[in-house]
Parts: C-alpha cells; sequence; structure tokens
C-alpha cells in the first residue's frame, strides 16, 4: 500500500496544491504522515486541493460502489482538485466517473476531474440580466425569407395533426428523408434518418455508441456532454476541435468522438481524412453541426455517410431557423450505423406537430440567404466595435453571427451593461472564452455602439433588451 511519503511526492510532482482533506481512512494516522510532507490538513473539502481516498475496506467493494462513491465526490471537489486513490484498483472505476489518471505510483492513483455529472449546464451560460443581451441573437428572426413562421399557418387543423401516431415511421425517415435530399443537396436513405427531440435530445441518447469505450469531446462543444458521457460510464477525454483532429484521435484512441462543425471558434474542418483515421482505430464520429445552418446547406459532413461507414451528422432547427422551442433534431447515419443509432434513440420522439412544421421549414427554398447576407454586412461592424473597445476578437468564420474573445471580455462587456456567453473549457487547464453575438438589427447594434462608447453605468443591473422576449436563438 502506498506511503504518505509516496502521494506527497506525486501531488508534489502534479502541482497540487497545500491543503488535503483525508475522505475516507485512518484519517489521523494519514493526516500525520501528509502534514509531515507539508501539507496543510483540513476537516471539509471545502477548498481544499487534494481529496485522499485510503480506506482498505474498499478493495472488497463491489465495483458499482466504488462508482457511485466517485460520482458523489464530484458535487465536494472544487474545479481543481485532485483525488489521490489507495490502494490501486481505482483506475477503472476512475475512468468511468469522469475522472483521468493522472499518474499511478506504488498503489497510489491520482486523477483530476474533467466530467462532472450536473443538469444543464450549458444552461448556466444564460443566466443574470443586462440592458443589452449578446448571448444569441433574438433578431435573427427579421431576416428570414420567406418567413418560417408562415409555415404555422398552414397547419392549421393541429388537434388532427397531434392525433396522428405514425407507428409506421417512428423515426421520421420515410417522411423526412426526400426533403433532406433536396436541402442538403444529396441522396438520404429513409432508413438512415433519425429525428429525435432536438440536437442535444439526440446527442444525449447517441453518446451509447461508444459502448463503454473512450469519449473524446470537443474542447468548447455543447456543455453537458461531458457529464452525459461520465453517466454512461464511459472515459472521457477533451481535445482542441480547432486544431487539427487526426493526431487527437490517434492519440486518445477513442470509441467515440463528438465534435462541433463549424466549431465555436468558426473553422470548418475538412473531415474526410479523420474518419479515416477514426475508421482505422474502429472508432463512430458524430459530427453535432448545429450551428451549420447559417453556412450553405451544401457545406455539410452528411453526404460523407455514403463513402464511410463509422459517421453520424446532427442537425436541427434551433440556429438561424429560430425555432428551438420546436426541439426537433434529426440523425443521417452511414449505413453501417443506422441500426445502432436508432437502437440508441428512442422511438416517436418527434411530435407529430413538431415534425410536420420542420419538414415545411426544410422545404422551404433557402429562407436563410437573407439572413446570412445581413450577417455578412454586419458581423464587421461588430468586430470593429470591439477592437476599438480593446478586446481581442478571434475572427472566427465570416458566416457566423458571433465572434470569440478571451474571456476577461465578459467582465469588460459586463461593466457596460452587455450580456455575453461563457464557453467553459470541458479540459481544466483551457481558458475560457466569450462568445458574443453579432447585433443584426439596427437597433441591437446602435445599443451596442452606444454601450462601448459611453462611460460606464450602472447599465449591468437593468433589464435585458426588449427583443430578448423574442424566440431565442443561443
Amino acid at each position: 500500500m502506498a506511503a504518505a511519503g509516496t502521494v506527497g511526492r506525486l501531488l508534489r510532482e502534479a502541482g497540487a496544491g497545500p491543503v488535503v482533506w483525508v475522505a475516507s481512512g485512518d484519517v489521523a494516522a494519514w493526516s500525520a504522515g501528509l502534514a509531515a510532507e507539508g501539507f496543510q490538513m483540513v476537516a471539509a473539502p471545502d477548498g481544499a486541493d487534494v481529496v485522499v481516498v485510503a480506506d482498505t475496506s474498499w478493495n472488497d467493494a463491489p465495483l458499482f460502489r466504488r462508482r457511485r462513491f466517485l460520482l458523489s465526490l464530484h458535487d465536494r471537489l472544487s474545479p481543481a482538485a485532485l483525488l489521490a486513490l489507495v490502494p490501486a484498483g481505482w483506475e477503472r472505476p476512475a475512468g468511468e466517473c469522469g475522472y483521468e489518471v493522472i499518474a499511478i505510483a506504488d498503489g497510489c492513483v491520482l486523477a483530476r476531474v474533467v466530467a462532472a455529472v450536473a443538469p444543464d449546464q450549458a444552461g448556466e451560460a444564460y443566466e443574470g440580466e443586462g440592458s443589452l443581451d449578446l448571448r444569441w441573437s433574438p433578431d435573427e428572426v427579421d431576416w428570414l425569407r420567406p418567413d418560417p413562421r408562415g409555415v404555422w399557418h398552414e397547419v392549421t387543423a393541429v388537434a388532427e395533426t397531434a392525433r396522428a401516431y405514425a407507428l409506421h415511421d417512428p423515426y421520421g425517415g420515410h417522411r423526412g428523408a426526400a426533403v433532406l435530399s433536396r436541402h442538403l443537396g444529396c441522396p438520404i436513405d429513409p432508413g438512415h434518418v433519425t429525428f429525435g427531440a432536438g440536437v442535444a435530445s439526440l446527442l444525449r441518447d447517441l453518446v451509447a455508441l461508444a459502448d463503454g469505450g473512450t469519449v473524446l469531446v470537443g474542447r468548447y462543444g455543447f456543455a453537458d456532454v461531458p457529464g452525459w458521457v461520465t453517466q454512461a460510464r464511459s472515459p472521457v477525454r477533451v481535445f482542441d476541435e480547432s486544431a487539427a483532429w487526426c493526431e487527437a484521435i490517434r492519440r486518445a484512441r477513442p470509441s467515440l468522438v463528438i465534435a462541433d462543425r463549424p466549431t465555436q471558434r468558426g473553422v470548418v474542418h475538412p473531415v474526410d481524412q479523420a474518419l479515416a483515421e477514426a475508421s482505422r482505430l474502429g472508432a463512430v464520429v458524430v459530427i453535432d453541426e448545429a450551428n451549420a445552418n447559417y453556412l450553405d446547406p451544401a457545406q455539410s459532413a452528411a453526404w460523407l455517410t455514403a463513402r464511410h461507414d463509422n459517421l453520424v451528422v446532427v442537425r436541427g432547427l434551433s440556429k438561424g431557423y429560430c425555432q428551438g422551442g420546436l426541439r426537433v433534431g434529426y440523425a443521417i447515419a452511414s449505413a453501417a450505423l443506422s441500426r445502432r443509432v436508432r437502437a440508441a434513440v428512442p422511438a416517436l420522439q418527434t411530435s407529430e406537430l413538431a415534425l410536420q412544421v420542420a419538414l415545411r421549414m426544410l422545404a422551404l427554398p433557402d429562407p436563410l440567404a437573407g439572413l446570412r447576407a445581413r450577417i455578412a454586412e454586419m458581423r464587421p461592424r461588430t468586430e470593429r466595435a470591439l477592437t476599438a473597445f480593446g478586446l481581442q476578437p478571434d475572427p472566427g468564420h465570416p458566416a457566423l453571427p458571433w465572434l470569440t474573445a478571451p474571456a476577461t471580455a465578459l467582465d469588460r462587456l459586463a461593466e457596460r451593461g452587455v450580456l455575453a456567453k461563457r464557453l467553459r473549457a470541458a479540459d481544466r487547464s483551457a481558458p475560457d472564452l466569450a462568445k458574443i453575438a453579432v447585433p443584426l438589427s439596427d437597433e441591437r447594434a446602435a445599443m451596442l455602439t452606444d454601450a462601448l462608447t459611453d462611460a460606464p453605468t450602472d447599465r449591468a443591473a437593468g433589464p435585458a433588451d426588449a427583443l430578448t422576449d423574442r424566440a431565442k436563438t443561443p
């Protein structure tokens, strides 16, 4: 069994802080031993840099009890805390419960949290108020032609539509394939399409494609994904999705990759080579194209599902279409994966009313063309305003209605009553980012200009701009 000296050495090598809480084991003996190594002992986890679990009774405990215990520690650890587990044998449950093992020596396992299980982590970024809310783009809807809101007038027999019970087509593929084929400009087989209750819901279900293996997730992807992976008892690894994917896939050797395209930082990767590398290693790749609505539909990776047998592309109608409340998303899978995708996603997940509205909107003749033109007009204006204010916005992709900047921009903008979204890095070693929506209406653009050129006021305490009462697009 590891001695306090071994644990102390590992902690120093890992750069751990000095405050230690012994959560389990002979508290007196371990406290004395680690105090002799120069660490400061505390009686509660609050503020602890290290949590030590050193109880030999765990040797005989079943695996599920170890998992339950490790998960219970998530809420008690600070984000940067390390976990020292003694004796050895904790490697597997630690990896399955959202921890990354960073060192093993002489019967001690040293780990850190990489994915905590918590409800709606993505939603936390939308708390708080300001005079101008640039965490979403409520003014996108003004630039859609024809206006998708007109689709609702077509669905007049709501009661009859809601009564329809499509047991013959529980995943919507037979009704949706032709529409998607025209929309994306490539042939889509009905059996390869799976509709679900929004992109987030589909991502949650598709975690099952890892079959317990390692899941490689993008650093600034959907915030809840790492926690879902942990709930599924799969190890989580994080990579910089704005950099080259192939090397990250080779290093992690995952069973499943989940990444945005385009990324939050505006990179649209060519994925052919990454798919081939993932296939060589036996990995499935799920590409989240929720933000791809702002690009030309022909730029979707959906057409590659006919070339690669390990690809799933997920899209929705929240971004651009301004229909987040509709809760409709769809997954297009390679032929070899279609049955596994449908096995992971509950049948009849999309209401008939929502599906019918979604298909009508997707059948419209490019209603987002006007929106793309408006973004191209207003984005440079926002970038100039932020730069003049002393921020350092990342150029990103010119078609996307937001810019990113270092997280220090969050407080500076908040001082002027402007709210930006915090993009939390999934790996603790990377910095958070600020995501700043481009004001598309003249009214909101003028509000931003005024906020950044006037002297700071108490606007941060005021209500968000009235436009946020409309349908919100995160």
